[in-house]
């Protein structure tokens, strides 16, 4: 009887019928909704499914058009390798030029042996680069998926002028936030799909960082246009209530801009930039749909130039029915649109030093160990510090506060200026003193568990810094450089090749990954070793964040590390805590 049972078994798993996710072949074959998808067993511990459509073929046409669902398919999808990255310029002399537009594909990552009976929890992670770049193929998804046997799905939007660029010919209801409905299309795939990869569709943990983790926050302020799409959300390194621009003010103006003549709407800058200036309205869309994508992602990167500050980015107020309901930035309007779900709320210890070091490295004249007067004059210091409102004295005299503050017993340098901005800065979301402010709001009204990734030896030079280039100068926990914790060898490129991590770093990186895995399941990111972890309060106690150092995890107090009482007297407006009914 055996015999037969083995015999029927080799027949079904031919390809006529899947063997389903708990597949140990080689070639792993699920059968969904919309038809049959072969993927790869990769490290004997896991089954991937790489560059699998959720949306139809995308072309120049349909460029400014909001993307279809992806019909059913014959015969069986080869899910071996990743889809092409959405088009983008090569940046930083690191990450890699795409030109290719059909670029809407998920992947996902799942352990071996799921039993047919069990469903597995679901990390969906929106991939970060600016609004302008990044990809789901940049992520090894294995690791999170083989050690916190959960599953792991990772999605490509439209990036750049394609996907959040706002123009008056645009509908409405997603002007200015077509990666965002990319985004969601991929969510509305993921729920209908993912339990024939052995997920449980009730059980979706959303994530992403820098831009993903922007991404992830809207949506969570969107909840009539996300609901059942995901239950608990993960954003790492960006402020959930960073005041992205209404629609309206996308459509007239640009944000910060290097250019004093005018502030001329992005959409405007790039039609001048493509010749298409001449026309208007919807002629003037059709007229940059003819453009070679090269010549969009050229004009792209000229605009970048003139408005350095996210000429591609979120926006708010777009109707009634909008991708983001959110009008505005009141406590009433953010207690009518969040929803109130469990969050794991997280950022790295200095930020921004990352952009210090990309200006230095582009000013190499500067000495960075003991910086003059002209580094006042970065592009970096110009524009992290002009929206400062000072007690008195104009902008000059708020500067030197915030010298005197941070230098009053050594000199000003690279690295030091990089945490002070770190700690806080209005331009851009990436500040320590603004994730805390959000973490109070939210912990008022869902549970909210706040970290701070912290590792002075994390990997920089080669991964968030292109290979042969020295900023000369302190580097540690930037932005972005917790990512290698969670997926390994992650080098900004498509090659994965960035060292591995150092004995001491890679310990600590198994704990965050359970740390993950357990929120995932739980909603609670406490491990064995991680009991202790309060949830966020500040009411009760200012020891609420856990920082992760090597052989160093607790609970710290960062508002007192981050100096937050000092920036919220400079800056109230921007940081005084608030109450969300």
């Amino acid at each position: 009887m055996n015999l037969i049972r083995a015999l029927i078994a080799a027949f079904l798993c031919t390809g006529l019928i899947s063997c389903g996710p708990s597949s140990t072949t080689s070639n792993p074959t699920i059968t969904t909704n919309l038809g049959s998808i072969q993927g790869v067993q990769r490290y004997g511990t896991v089954n991937e499914y790489r560059g699998v459509p959720y949306a139809q073929p995308l072309t120049a046409q349909d460029r400014w058009t909001k993307a279809r669902p992806i019909t059913p398919w014959r015969g069986t999808l080869d899910a071996s390798s990743f889809g092409a990255a959405c088009p983008q310029e090569r940046r930083f002399d690191l990450t890699e030029e795409s030109l290719i537009e059909d670029c809407l594909t998920l992947n996902v990552t799942t352990p071996i042996n799921i039993p047919q009976s069990e469903k597995l929890p679901v990390l969906l992670w929106m991939p970060g680069g600016g609004f302008v770049g990044g990809s789901s193929n940049l992520y090894r998804l294995d690791k999170l998926a083989h050690e916190g046997r959960i599953i792991v799905v990772s999605v490509n939007y439209r990036l750049g002028a394609l996907g959040f660029m706002a123009h008056p010919s645009i509908a409405e209801e997603w002007n200015g936030n077509l990666g965002l409905e990319d985004q969601r299309l991929a969510m509305q795939w993921t729920k209908d799909n993912i339990e024939a990869f052995g997920g449980d569709s009730t059980k979706i943990t959303l994530a992403g960082e820098s831009a993903g983790a922007a991404s992830t926050c809207l949506h969570l302020l969107s909840k009539t246009k996300t609901e059942g799409l995901f239950h608990q959300a993960m954003p790492l390194s960006y402020d959930c209530l960073y005041e992205w621009p209404t629609l309206q003010v996308a459509l007239t103006q640009s944000t910060i801009t290097t250019d004093s003549s005018a502030r001329i709407p992005i959409y405007e800058r790039m039609a001048q930039k493509l010749g298409c200036s001449s026309y208007s309205g919807s002629a003037q869309l059709d007229c940059m749909r003819n453009a070679e994508i090269a010549d969009v992602l050229k004009a792209q990167g000229e605009v970048s130039k003139i408005v350095p500050l996210f000429p591609f980015g979120l926006v708010i107020n777009n109707g009634v029915n909008g991708t983001v309901p959110l009008g505005s930035y009141s406590t009433s309007d953010i207690s009518a649109n969040v929803k109130r779900i469990p969050i794991l709320y997280g950022g790295a210890k200095d930020e921004l030093r990352l952009y210090v070091a990309y200006d230095a490295i582009n000013y190499p004249d500067v000495d960075t160990s003991n910086l003059p007067d002209p580094f006042k004059n970065l592009q970096l210091l110009q524009y992290y510090s002009l929206d400062i409102s000072p007690p008195s004295g104009g902008w000059s005299a708020n500067f030197n506060t915030m010298l005197g503050e941070y230098f009053s017993t050594g000199p000003v340098t690279a690295d030091g200026m990089g945490s002070m901005f770190s700690d806080y800065t209005p331009v851009v979301g990436l500040s320590h003193c603004r994730y805390l402010r959000t973490a109070d709001a939210f912990s008022a009204i869902m549970p909210l568990y706040q970290w701070e990734f912290a590792d002075p030896d994390a990997r920089v030079l080669g991964i968030g810094i292109a290979r042969g280039e020295d900023p000369r100068m302190a580097l540690g926990a930037v932005h972005s450089s917790a990512l290698n914790y969670f997926f390994p060898n992650l080098s900004n490129t498509s090659a994965i090749d960035a060292p591995d991590l150092p004995s001491q770093s890679q310990g600590m990186a198994n704990e965050m990954v359970q740390v993950w895995a357990n929120f995932v399941k739980t909603g609670s990111p406490q491990t064995s070793s991680l009991e202790n972890w309060p949830r966020f309060n500040l009411a009760i106690s200012n020891l609420n964040v856990m920082k992760f150092i090597p052989n160093q995890i607790s609970v710290v107090d960062a508002q007192e590390n981050h100096r937050c009482n000092f920036w919220r007297g400079l800056d109230p407006a921007k940081l005084d805590l608030i109450s969300i009914p």
